[in-house]
């Protein structure tokens, strides 16, 4: 160990400092990183009631717009104030606040002028883009109770305690992020996690956290869901896509990876915990067949990115993807696969539009089922080439209006009725088929204590400290 007071996380891919931009760090990991560094104006709690963190208070009405002052401490990591136009800085940047609310700063604190807005505009400031930072030297700093360690390089990060951060101090000096894609892999993981060398890990799925006797270990409720998305903008005819549905036997590539298939096997998009709809997507190759005829598709070949590294609802994507290329095979499908080599290879092909089939997933940043929905299918969602938001996660590239409309109602009244109605503007015409779902799988040492997970993806190591006994 470095030292009494340094938390060491093991992680299974490379993080670099550049993917720590809040706007955009689409894997969980450098979100988890990223939480830690910066703040938002609310922060969601367990109950998802949205709380000021950056900001003092709930947005009160003045007029026409909902105000709200900043907490007047607050300090980034290299000792700056952090200032209302920050803030309207920050929250212009994504474009995703001001699509629906204009931002000022005022004598009376910074302002909001929701422009036919409905929902919770509290709600909205809790996600992760709406993380304040500025730049400082080319990196992204922020007012959070960690900071960025500039001197650390490879493909290990660390952070270090922000002396300027204006509330209680962690206890942890130090957090190291010591990566094992060139250290042995999940074999060499394990034998650290055994070995008293790494403290912390959520990279390993539940079957490999089995075999770290007298660890820890805490299997969070699921929130992710493993997805094929089907790139609407090239796969236009909506009977093909419903044609891969019928071609995909999700039970058979559960089988795969679970002794007990059915209790990962997705039967929707939402996980089981926000909700209990069906998609109604049936393995039935005779149909795929048929459809694939009608839309006169013929033996075309498609190509597949996949995701390049497992996750909690994803063991094995290679292992997948191979399955899904088989069962495809069968109905004259032929499928050419291309692992994405890290975040930044993912985003960028995603971005650059360069796959007619995506296999990766989405954990929720929130308990929310509108928020999942709307990850998927918002049409603000959809990725463009130079935009840098790591954003929800529309990558069947759905623009829909009555989807959006929807989306629009189902927030603005969370009911099966308006819920439904979101998912039955795709039931016909889907841009994706959910696959699999998975726990979150959280694994550290006995004598690490305080531990808080409020989300798979965001662990408050602020609030941890080693046990002295």
């Amino acid at each position: 160990m470095s030292s009494k007071r340094t938390l060491v996380v093991g992680v299974l891919e490379p993080l670099h400092p550049d993917s720590l931009d809040p706007y955009d760090s689409l894997d969980f990991v450098s979100m988890a990183v990223a939480d830690q560094m910066y703040e938002r104006p609310y922060v969601a709690t367990a109950s998802e009631k949205p709380e000021p963190q950056l900001f003092t208070q709930r947005l009160t009405t003045s007029g026409s717009r909902l105000v709200a002052q900043l907490r007047p401490t607050a300090t980034f990591s290299d000792g700056s104030p952090v200032t209302s136009l920050d803030v309207v800085r920050s929250l212009s940047a994504t474009g995703l606040i001001t699509r629906f609310a204009d931002i000022e700063a005022g004598p009376d604190g910074i302002g909001f002028r929701p422009r036919g807005f409905s929902g919770s505009l509290e709600h909205e400031l809790s996600k992760p883009w709406c993380a304040i930072s500025k730049r400082v030297a080319g990196r992204p700093t922020g007012s959070g109770p960690f900071a960025l360690d500039p001197q650390m390089r490879g493909e290990d990060v660390a952070l270090v305690r922000n002396e300027h951060y204006d509330g209680k101090p962690a206890w942890f000096e130090r957090v190291e992020l010591r990566c094992f894609a060139r250290r042995g892999g999940v074999d060499g993981l394990c034998d650290a996690m055994l070995a008293g060398d790494v403290h912390l890990t959520w990279a390993l799925d539940r079957t490999t956290s089995e075999r770290l006797s007298g660890l820890r270990r805490s299997f969070q409720p699921g929130d992710g869901t493993a997805m094929l998305w089907f790139n609407t903008d090239r796969l236009r005819d909506g009977r093909v896509r419903r044609a891969l549905c019928s071609a995909i036997d999700r039970y058979a590539i559960t089988q795969s990876s679970y002794s007990n298939p059915a209790a990962f096997t997705a039967r929707a998009a939402l996980p089981p915990r926000m909700g209990s709809a069906r998609d109604n997507h049936r393995y039935d190759p005779e149909a795929a067949r048929e459809l694939l005829r009608q839309a006169e598709f013929g033996d075309r070949r498609l190509n597949m990115l996949v995701i390049w590294g497992t996750r909690g609802y994803l063991p094995d994507p290679m292992g997948w993807a191979k399955e899904i290329q088989r069962q495809l095979a069968q109905v004259g499908l032929q499928v050419e696969l291309e692992q994405t080599k890290d975040p930044v290879d993912y985003q960028r092909q995603i971005r650059a539009n360069r796959y007619d089939l995506l296999l990766g997933g989405w954990s929720a940043d929130t308990n929310d089922p509108a928020d999942f929905l709307e990850a998927l299918l918002d049409s603000a969602f959809v990725p463009a080439a130079g935009d840098n938001r790591a954003a929800g996660c529309n990558f069947g590239r759905w623009a829909n209006r009555s989807t959006d409309q929807a989306l629009v109602r189902f927030r603005r009244e969370r009911s099966d009725k308006n819920e439904a109605a979101v998912l039955d503007t795709i039931r016909e015409d889907p841009p994706f088929l959910a696959l699999a779902y998975g726990p979150a799988v959280i694994v550290h040492t006995w004598d690490l204590q305080g531990v808080v997970a409020r989300r798979s993806a965001y662990l408050e190591v602020d609030l941890a400290d080693l046990s002295r006994r």
